[in-house]
C-alpha cells in the first residue's frame, strides 16, 4: 500500500476506532443489563439473600406471589421514600431470582379510584396522604394458596428487618398452624386501661404485637392453677410476684420437658411496687436452684464500662452506672440468640451464678459484664450517679446477665412423699430435655427502652435503635425450634458513616484543636481587657475616652479580628481536608466507571486494528 494511501487511511482508522469504542460500550451495557449480574460487596451482604432465606425459598412447598403496592409517580413522595422502594423493590427481586419460579414478583401503581386501589385496600396495605393531597401508598401482600400475609407500610426505619420480615411471612404462610406461646406475668404486658375512668385503653408491649405476628400468644393468671399442655414455650415476665400455685405449675411445666424463657427482675420500673418482693418469692428462688441456678437476692449491677447517658433535666445529663448499655463484648459470640447482636439496654439488671458445680446441666452465660462492674444495694437506684460512683467498688469479674441451661430437670416440688423420696434418691427424671434462658431484667421489653414512635403523614412509624426486641425473638424462635430465621434477625445498617472521612474529621480536629483553644484564649483575654477598660470609668466619664484609652481599645479591637480572622483559617483547613476527598470520592464515583470501560474499549480497539493490519500484510506477502 502506497504512503499517501496510508495517511488517507489512519484519519479514517481512527475515526472508525472511536464509534467502534462507542458501539462497544453500548453493547457492554445492554449485556450487562440483560444478565444483571449483581455483585455485593457490603460488609455484610445487605443486599444479598441469606443462607438461611435461601434453604427456606428451597423448601417451600406451595409457590409465592408477592404484589407490592407503590405510588412510584406521585410528586409528594419524599426523596428519601423513593430511594428506600427502589431498594426494597430490587430487594424483592432477589426473591424471585432464587425462587426459579416458585416466587413470581408482581408490582402495582395504586392511583386514585383505580382497581390497583381497591386491591391494595383489600389486602390491607394502608396509603398515608401527603402534604400536597397525594396519597402515598408503599405495601408488600405476601400469599400463597389461600393464605395471605401484609405489610400495610414499608417502614424506611425497618429497612434492616426487611429480610427477616419478608421470610417470616413466607414460612408463616407455608405452614398456617401457629406455634403456641403461654405468657405469664402481673405487669400490664397486654395493655391496661387507663386510672382515668374515661381515657383510653393503653395497648399491649411492643414485644406482645411481635410476637402475635409469628405466634398464638396465650395470657395466663398469675393466680391460675394451669398450664396448658400445647404449649411450645413458657415466658415468664417477673414471675416472683405470681401465687405460690403458679410456681409450682412451671416447676411441672419443665418436668416434663416444656422450654422456659423467663425475665426475672430484681427492679422491675414498670411495677408500680419494684421494691416490694412477692410473697412467692422465696418459692421461685427454690425453683431457681432445682435448675442450679441462683441469683443475688435485691442486688442489681452497677458497670463503668457500660454506663448510660440519660437526662436529668435542665439540660443536665448523667453517666448512670445501673443502666446497663451492653457492647458488642457483652455478647456470647457462640449462640445462636447473641451471636449476631450488637447494642441492649437493661435498666437495673440482675445477674446469675451457676450454683451447682457437678451438676449435670449444661450452663451457659449468654450477656456478661465487663470486669469493672460489682453488686449494690436495690435501694441504691434512689442515690445520685456520684453517690453510686463514690460507694462503687469493682468486683474485678465478669457476671452473667442472662444464661441458659440445658437438661432433665426433676421436679422441685413434688405433690406426695413418693415424689419427693424419688427426687432424694436421684430417680426423678424428666421425659426429655428442657432449654431455660433466664435474664435479669425485665424492663428491656418496656417499650421506650428500645424504640421510638414517631408520626409520618399521619401514619405512626417504629424506630429500633437497640437489639432488646432481637433477642426476646431470637431466644422464642430457638426455644420453638424455628431456628432458621435466627441467622437473618438484622441486615446491619444501611446508611453507614464514612469511616475514612470520619478518621480524617477526627485526625483533622486533633491537629487544629490546640490552636483553636489558643486563639479562643485569647480572644477571651482580649475582651476582658476591654471590659476592665471600660470599668475603670466613672459616671462623669462614661461617654468620654482619652486618645490613649482610645488608642489602647483600638489596639485590642484590632488583635481581636486577627485572631478571629486566624481563627476562621483554622476552621476552615478543618473542612479543607474532608472536602478534598469527598472530590475525590465523587470523581472516583462518576468518572472511574466509564474510564476503565473506555480503556477497555480502545484497547480493544486497538488490538483488533493490530491484527486486521497483519493480517493484511500477510495476505500481501502470500500474493
Amino acid at each position: 500500500m502506497s504512503d499517501s494511501k496510508k495517511s488517507f487511511m489512519d484519519p479514517l482508522f481512527s475515526a472508525g476506532g472511536l464509534i467502534l469504542v462507542f458501539f462497544i460500550l453500548i453493547a457492554i451495557n445492554i449485556v450487562f443489563s440483560a444478565v444483571n449480574v449483581r455483585l455485593d460487596l457490603t460488609k455484610e451482604s445487605q443486599y444479598s439473600l441469606s443462607q438461611s432465606t435461601k434453604k427456606i425459598i428451597s423448601d417451600m412447598k406451595t409457590d409465592v406471589v408477592f404484589k407490592v403496592f407503590y405510588t412510584k409517580d406521585n410528586p409528594g413522595t419524599p426523596s428519601y421514600i423513593k430511594n428506600y422502594a427502589k431498594r426494597a423493590i430490587n430487594f424483592l427481586r432477589e426473591y424471585e431470582r432464587q425462587g426459579k419460579g416458585a416466587i413470581t414478583l408482581e408490582i402495582y401503581d395504586p392511583k386514585p379510584d383505580s382497581e390497583e386501589e381497591e386491591w391494595a385496600e383489600r389486602y390491607g396495605v394502608r396509603g398515608i396522604d401527603t402534604p400536597g393531597g397525594e396519597r402515598l401508598w408503599l405495601g408488600l401482600a405476601v400469599m400463597a394458596a389461600e393464605r395471605e400475609e401484609t405489610i400495610p407500610f414499608m417502614d424506611p426505619a425497618e429497612e434492616t428487618r426487611l429480610e427477616y420480615n419478608v421470610t417470616r411471612m413466607i414460612t408463616r404462610i407455608q405452614s398456617p398452624e401457629k406455634q403456641k406461646i403461654g405468657l405469664l406475668s402481673r405487669l400490664p404486658v397486654f395493655g391496661m386501661r387507663s386510672s382515668n375512668p374515661a381515657g383510653q385503653r393503653k395497648g399491649p408491649w411492643m414485644f406482645v404485637e411481635e410476637l402475635k405476628k409469628t405466634y398464638e400468644v396465650t395470657p395466663l393468671s398469675p393466680d391460675g392453677e394451669n398450664i396448658p399442655d400445647d404449649l411450645d414455650l413458657l415466658m415468664l415476665v417477673n414471675p416472683e410476684k405470681v401465687g405460690d400455685a403458679m410456681i409450682r405449675q412451671v416447676d411441672d411445666y419443665v418436668s416434663k420437658g416444656g422450654n422456659v424463657l423467663a425475665f426475672i427482675d430484681p427492679h422491675p420500673m414498670a411495677d408500680p411496687s419494684p421494691f416490694q418482693r412477692g410473697a412467692s418469692a422465696a418459692l421461685f428462688d427454690d425453683l431457681l436452684a432445682s435448675w442450679g441456678v441462683a441469683m443475688e437476692k435485691e442486688k442489681i449491677l452497677a458497670d463503668f464500662n457500660y454506663s448510660t447517658l440519660l437526662s436529668r433535666g435542665n439540660n443536665q445529663q448523667e453517666d448512670n452506672l445501673l443502666w446497663l448499655s451492653l457492647q458488642p463484648e457483652a455478647f456470647n459470640p457462640d449462640h445462636l440468640i447473641t451471636a449476631r447482636l450488637e447494642t441492649m439496654l437493661l435498666p437495673t439488671a440482675g445477674v446469675f451464678n451457676k450454683k451447682m458445680e457437678g451438676s449435670s446441666f449444661a450452663y451457659e452465660p449468654l450477656l456478661s459484664s465487663t470486669v469493672n462492674s460489682a453488686l449494690v444495694e436495690n435501694f441504691q437506684v434512689r442515690l445520685s450517679t456520684e453517690d453510686i460512683r463514690n460507694m462503687f467498688k469493682s468486683g474485678e469479674k465478669r457476671r452473667d446477665l442472662a444464661a441458659t441451661v440445658r437438661g432433665r430437670f426433676p421436679k422441685a416440688f413434688g405433690s406426695s412423699s413418693e415424689d419427693i423420696v424419688e427426687k432424694d434418691m436421684g430417680k426423678a427424671t424428666a421425659p426429655k430435655e428442657s432449654v431455660i434462658v433466664l435474664v435479669g431484667d425485665s424492663d428491656m421489653l418496656y417499650d421506650p427502652y428500645y424504640l421510638q414512635r414517631q408520626n409520618f403523614l399521619g401514619f405512626q412509624t417504629v424506630s429500633i435503635f437497640n437489639d432488646n426486641l432481637n433477642f426476646l425473638l431470637n431466644a422464642a424462635e430457638m426455644l420453638c425450634g424455628n431456628e432458621s430465621l435466627i441467622d437473618i434477625r438484622s441486615r446491619g445498617e444501611f446508611r453507614k458513616p464514612f469511616d475514612r472521612v470520619l478518621r480524617l474529621q477526627e485526625e483533622a480536629r486533633m491537629k487544629w484543636l490546640d490552636r483553636e483553644r489558643e486563639l479562643i484564649r485569647k480572644v477571651e483575654e482580649l475582651n476582658g481587657k476591654l471590659g476592665e477598660l471600660e470599668g475603670r470609668k466613672n459616671e462623669s466619664q462614661k461617654f468620654i475616652i482619652s486618645a490613649s484609652q482610645e488608642h489602647e481599645v483600638e489596639k485590642f479591637k484590632e488583635q481581636r479580628r486577627q485572631i478571629n480572622r486566624e481563627l476562621k483559617d483554622v476552621r476552615k483547613n478543618l473542612r479543607s481536608e474532608i472536602e478534598s476527598l469527598g472530590r475525590k470520592v465523587k470523581f472516583f464515583n462518576i468518572f472511574f466507571a466509564p474510564i476503565l470501560i473506555g480503556i477497555a474499549g480502545l484497547f480493544f480497539a486497538i488490538s483488533r486494528r493490530r491484527r486486521m493490519r497483519e493480517q493484511k500484510e500477510q495476505k500481501e506477502k502470500t500474493s
